[in-house]
């Protein structure tokens, strides 16, 4: 997992390239991303940056590149679990810090397995207090240290965040520009109820048709959000419920099944395409998953293309039932890698979040 390139809705957190480097060493030759930090010098240059990023993959800090179709800035995870993390000019002001931190905690707490994630902040750095307050961490005292960018020592703070404080804190919703994914409560159950029509049924290995409001609300409850693999969410549009999404619990194997589908009224508007574009980055960053899977019926060539387009690939075949089909099917299996989920979303438009 060193070298996992994280995803989020609008951002890419990858690898940094000998190519960054002049790039990291104009947005940083700013004195208000300087003299915020303690290690950027002020001016920078290319060769400083290069030597920077060199020695903290020698310390065996975890260092990505913030991306949003160019660089924007830089964040880490240390050995000993310090976040950091800077953005340049043009980027602040768009929520990318608390996306990026918020993608590199769940990495933290998730891949790699920490039980505590500190930060340092300069006590004049309220913006990134604030960033720091609203992902959790609380304040466990102060200290003093030297700023290149400064010249200078400055007085700061030390934070932390617990891995229990994040798992309480973390609730499933994601955002794009037409869809809301988040967990469903029993007052959903009656509209998730009449959102199940046969067709919809059939092509799933799990959904009943009819659905009645009490089968509807069991389904929730057995399929509520508990931080980890073995779940189920809505996905609404314009307010309302369009579908779900699920992901299960793992299987012998160890791998996880991506589930999916919508209701009539909502088919063939890509909402699929875009709450997966969502949905797979996050559910594999959050709890660590190098692989996922899914499984369709041959005959549901609208799920084979979606699943398809993000890099899902035929594992095998199978005969398979659905509560909503008389007869046995076939039905494909698909597995999905990290490489194959970044090439595909690295051409997908539905990635861009609102």
């Amino acid at each position: 997992m060193v070298g996992a390139e994280l995803l989020t809705p609008r951002l890419r957190l990858r690898l940094p390239t000998p190519g960054d480097a002049e790039r990291l060493a104009a947005l940083s030759t700013d004195r208000e991303v300087a003299r915020m930090t303690t290690r950027i010098p002020y001016p920078n240059s290319p060769e400083a940056v290069r030597e920077a990023l060199v020695a903290m993959a020698l310390a065996g800090e975890t260092v990505r590149v913030i991306d949003d179709g160019e660089a924007r800035g830089l964040c880490s995870i240390a050995p000993d679990g310090a976040l950091g993390y800077w953005l340049g000019r043009e980027a602040r002001g768009r929520g990318y810090a608390t996306e990026a931190a918020r993608a590199l905690l769940a990495h933290a707490f998730g891949a790699m397995r920490r039980n505590r994630v500190s930060a340092r902040v300069y006590a004049d750095n309220a913006p990134s207090i604030r960033v720091l307050s609203k992902l959790g961490f609380r304040t466990a005292g102060t200290d003093r240290s030297f700023s290149l960018g400064r010249g200078e020592a400055a007085d700061g703070l030390v934070m932390e965040l617990t891995r229990e404080a994040w798992a309480l804190s973390q609730q499933f919703r994601l955002a794009t520009p037409r869809l809301v994914v988040a967990p469903m409560t029993a007052e959903d159950a009656p509209e998730l109820a009449a959102l199940t029509d046969l067709e919809t049924a059939r092509n799933t290995l799990s959904v009943h048709h009819p659905m009645s409001p009490a089968e509807a609300a069991a389904r929730i409850a057995a399929r509520r959000f508990r931080n980890r693999p073995g779940f189920a969410v809505g996905v609404r549009a314009d307010g309302r419920l369009a579908g779900e999404l699920g992901l299960s619990a793992p299987g012998a194997d160890g791998l996880c099944d991506v589930m999916m589908w919508f209701g009539a009224a909502w088919r063939g508007r890509g909402l699929a395409t875009e709450a997966l574009a969502a949905f797979l980055p996050h559910v594999m960053d959050r709890f660590g998953l190098p692989v996922l899977r899914a499984e369709a019926f041959e005959d549901n060539i609208g799920s084979l293309t979606v699943l398809s387009r993000f890099g899902f690939a035929m594992d095998g075949v199978e005969l398979g039932t659905a509560p909503a089909r008389a007869e046995i099917a076939m039905v494909r299996r698909m597995t999905l890698g990290r490489e194959a989920l970044s090439a595909a979303l690295a051409a997908c438009p539905e990635r861009n979040a609102a």
